[in-house]
Order: C-alpha cells, then sequence, then structure tokens
C-alpha cells in the first residue's frame, strides 16, 4: 500500500500543474463521506490551499527570525525529550504523535 502512495504522489507530483499532493485516510461516514467506510485518497491540487499558503508563510517568518528551519528544531525538541517520537531517529524519517493530540506514547 505505502508503496503504491509513493508512486502515486511522484507520477501526479511531477505533472506541471500539479503544485500539492496529499495522500490522506477519509474516515468514511463519520466525516460525512459518501463513502461509508474509512478509505485512503490523493488529491493532487493545481492551488495551494489557505491554510497550505499560512504554514509556508509562518515556517519562512520563523526561518528568517530565527535562522533555522522550524520543523527542524520541533524535531530536534521531540528526538531530546523522547515523549512523543514512535519511530525515526533517521535523517530521513520521523514519526510523532503531534502535542495536541493528547495522546501519550
Amino acid at each position: 500500500m505505502v508503496d503504491t502512495w509513493i508512486e502515486q504522489y511522484q507520477e501526479l507530483g511531477a505533472l506541471p500543474l500539479v503544485t500539492q499532493c496529499k495522500i490522506f485516510e477519509n474516515r468514511g461516514a463519520m466525516m460525512g463521506a459518501s463513502n461509508p467506510h474509512p478509505h485512503c485518497q490523493v488529491w493532487a491540487e493545481k492551488s495551494l490551499p489557505n491554510e497550505t499558503v499560512k504554514e509556508n508563510a509562518s515556517m519562512r517568518d520563523y526561518a528568517k527570525d530565527h535562522r533555522s528551519c522550524l520543523l527542524c528544531d520541533y524535531l530536534s525538541i521531540e528526538r531530546e525529550q523522547k515523549e512523543r517520537l514512535v519511530c525515526g531517529a533517521t535523517n530521513a524519517f520521523a514519526a510523532i504523535v503531534p502535542f495536541w493530540d493528547g495522546l501519550a506514547v
């Protein structure tokens, strides 16, 4: 399944009109979807959603103010604290339970 997601992401992301490709779980009926069961979806979009534009601007502002990468700094803290890090002590991948989830690992 993950290999298929990677293929789809690379194929769609290579198209000149695509500026963003998202792979996510749709929770089905509980989220108001017409397909009643949870399923995966892949969205390839020409324009960036408003939230993504805001996030990008915030990360640029952080980089300008701190001369550092926001997500890199966040990962560094999580690796140090080891409270929410699920896996990923590599330079290529990390899985973290977001602090706003209220879940403990």
